[in-house]
């Protein structure tokens, strides 16, 4: 049965007792469906013990891994930062190198995010998926060892040095998966598929910095909800573009499954600040579809993801929840074959800029809810 804890707060499960013996039942395990039921009022954007790097007037004690080299010429070190009097808690991770590969700084500060939830068992999930990640290898050293070991990229090097640091410290010794406040708000416990008649689309963007020698698509894949409406869940890149972007899709696609989507917000915000020596792009903004200077190619793949929510109703500019969603998958398997769901029904006039039906007036002017696309500018 279901417990209601505090009106408003949420719900706990709880199990039944045996009415012969008084003993209590083991509640019977939630499907992905219940799980998305019960988690669409998650808020965990709050659980940031530091929204921005706390102050350190005395400064910090850290650790820093031995320097590594990778085969296309690239090198790098990784620097876990503790906090507190016992220096016990990792809070940071940064890379300092200039010649690191591109991209992996914005790696570091996205799992800085992540320490800074004070959340193990978040950070170690976070960790794994990034160790797995291969690509250009390298030889990393290990304490304790002599002969350095082989690992599939930058990417999965920083994470196991990472996860070094945080061993150094016990700090992800004993975790209990069922204490993390941020895995009880993933929408389902893996990506999200489309089964059993369950809708699933990609939208896609194209993205060309000549500067940097950058020119791919980004995709990001969409789960249809009950009420027609599109929530994004994961992004992925093909084409021309960093190695070590892989990491970032990977955290990216992570937090997006989070159903507080203030989480993503915050982690698109950060990225939105993403600058790079010489690497600037002069672009359509596109949320304002007017042109202006990105700061680095990066940073117009964030606003531009940002742009998706914001034609969604997710998400503002700012990355503030407009609307939380009934997080509940729709199924099509009851409607008729031939029959184009109302959701799927033109609404508007067709977009010039992306092709849906989606045009409708606004302050005497028309505009795209697709794609934020204006005939005034």
């Amino acid at each position: 049965m279901i417990r209601i804890s505090k009106k408003i707060k949420g719900v706990s499960v709880v199990g039944q007792k045996d009415p012969s013996s008084g003993a209590v039942l083991e509640p019977p395990k939630a499907s992905v469906i219940d799980r998305l039921r019960l988690n669409s009022r998650a808020t965990v954007a709050d659980k940031l013990v530091w929204p921005t790097r706390p102050d350190t007037p005395e400064g910090t004690i850290g650790w820093t891994s031995p320097v590594v080299r990778s085969h296309s010429g690239a090198k790098f070190a990784v620097t876990v930062n503790y906090f507190g009097e016992d220096s016990q808690e990792p809070f940071e991770v940064l890379v300092p190198f200039a010649e690191a590969p591109r991209g992996l700084a914005a790696v570091a500060r996205l799992l800085s995010f992540d320490m800074r939830t004070k959340d193990r068992a978040w950070l170690a999930k976070k960790l794994s998926s990034l160790v797995a990640i291969t690509g250009d290898a390298v030889e990393v050293k290990l304490p304790g060892q002599s002969v350095p070991i082989a690992v599939g990229s930058p990417v999965a090097a920083l994470a196991r040095y990472v996860q070094i640091a945080c061993d150094r410290v016990g700090y992800l010794s004993q975790i209990e998966p069922t204490d993390s406040a941020m895995l009880r708000a993933l929408v389902a416990p893996s990506e999200p598929k489309a089964r059993h008649g369950d809708v699933g689309a990609a939208r896609y963007f194209d993205v060309e910095n000549a500067g940097k020698g950058d020119d791919f698509r980004v995709f990001m894949a969409e789960t249809e909800l009950e009420d027609g409406a599109a929530w994004p869940h994961s992004v992925w890149f093909a084409g021309a573009f960093p190695a070590a972007w892989h990491g970032i899709a990977k955290l990216l696609s992570k937090d997006m499954q989070v159903a507080d989507p203030a989480w993503i917000g915050l982690k698109l915000l950060a990225l939105r600040e993403d600058s790079e020596p010489m690497g600037d792009l002069w672009a359509f903004c596109p949320i304002t579809r007017k042109q202006r200077v990105f700061a680095s190619t990066l940073a117009f793949v964030a606003q531009s993801i940002l742009a998706r929510y914001v034609a969604l109703g997710i998400l503002d500019e700012s990355g503030k929840v407009v609307a939380r969603k009934q997080l509940k998958l729709f199924n099509v398997e009851a409607a008729p074959v031939n029959q184009v769901p109302a959701s799927k029904q033109p609404s508007g006039i067709q977009c010039p800029s992306c092709g849906e039906h989606s045009v409708v007036i606004m302050d005497g002017c028309p505009t795209c809810q697709a794609c934020a696309y204006s005939k005034c500018g």
